[in-house]
């Protein structure tokens, strides 16, 4: 669909994606300019065709903060074709985008992109994942992870070798100059040392090898049994370590996590945004005032959100 943007740097949420794309966008050829899940979640292939939620795209955080513009003579795909061109737009070079989205759902809205692949260990995914409000338990910071690899399988599979790259968080940040060098040979420009001083242009510090494999320190082996329980066969396959002590789940304490899980994110909530805030906009939700819910998203939600971006 859109050749304006021929990559993706695809992997989960809190795998190191925001690092990866502050290198590409520091160097002179190449060009990233944020992520933009919100608006391949926005489309649906149903019976009819492709339909496109642009009143989800309308009040998200990132395409408010993006200062982008909806065409509403547009409709279906070619709203995000506008968008995606828009996007490309601003810099020069060669482009890219990140994503978190279901890569096989997005490749059917840009099927000729090509993919650079990153991933980490789920452990420290979920730690990151729970610190940042996404989950309340540990167990639930998995989630997102497992959808995204399950999702990679699948389009993998249909993909030819030169249409992606993979490489994993913990040898980008043990030996950044080598994996930067593999990146740059596929995206067809030369490398540039200027990808490692990203930190004099943003709040991110530069690769630091001791921040991988962090779970080990940081969660108790009762911890790390439960979160790797979730998917040990898929973890496994990526590589990485599978402690002791490992055991299916029940379903009473599956049952009880799903709770714990919800309590956590609304006291992350309720803390970020207020109570007033949150319980206006979970009313309004549920209630399906989506002109209400829009307007509580716009004044109240999306400037706090906006406000921690780091």
């Amino acid at each position: 669909m859109n050749h304006a943007i021929p990559f993706l740097v695809y992997g989960p949420l809190r795998a190191g994606t925001t690092m990866l794309r502050l290198m590409l966008n520091n160097h002179p050829m190449l060009a990233n300019v944020g992520e933009f899940d919100y608006l391949f979640a926005a489309a649906r292939f149903g019976p009819d065709g492709p339909v496109v939620d642009t009143h989800s795209i309308r009040h998200n955080f990132a395409f408010q903060h993006a200062q982008l513009s909806l065409d509403e003579r547009l409709s279906g795909l070619a709203v995000i074709e506008d968008l995606l061109e828009q996007i490309a737009a601003r810099k020069d070079g060669v482009r890219s985008i990140n994503v978190h989205h279901p890569i096989d759902h997005v490749l059917r809205m840009m099927p000729d992109a090509k993919i650079v692949k990153l991933q980490r260990d789920p452990r420290d995914v979920a730690r990151s994942s729970v610190q940042i409000g996404f989950t309340g338990t540990l167990y639930h910071g998995i989630g997102q992870w497992i959808e995204t690899e399950r999702a990679w399988d699948r389009a993998k599979a249909t993909l030819a070798p030169d249409r992606y790259i993979e490489l994993r968080f913990e040898d980008l940040v043990a030996d950044p100059e080598t994996e930067l060098h593999r990146i740059c040979d596929f995206m067809g420009v030369p490398y540039d040392p200027a990808m490692l001083r990203y930190d004099e242009q943003s709040t991110y510090d530069r690769p630091d090898a001791s921040v991988a494999f962090k779970w080990k320190a940081r969660m108790t082996p009762e911890e790390a049994a439960l979160v790797t329980a979730r998917a040990p066969d898929l973890i496994a396959s990526r590589g990485y370590e599978i402690p002791p002590g490992v055991r299916p789940i029940s379903s009473l304490r599956r049952a009880r996590l799903h709770w714990a899980n919800r309590i956590g994110r609304w006291r992350f909530q309720i803390r970020h945004r207020g109570l007033a805030t949150f319980c206006m906009e979970k009313a309004a939700h549920r209630l399906g005032l989506r002109k209400l819910h829009g307007h509580i998203l716009d004044t109240r939600v999306n400037p706090a959100i906006v406000s921690r971006l780091k």
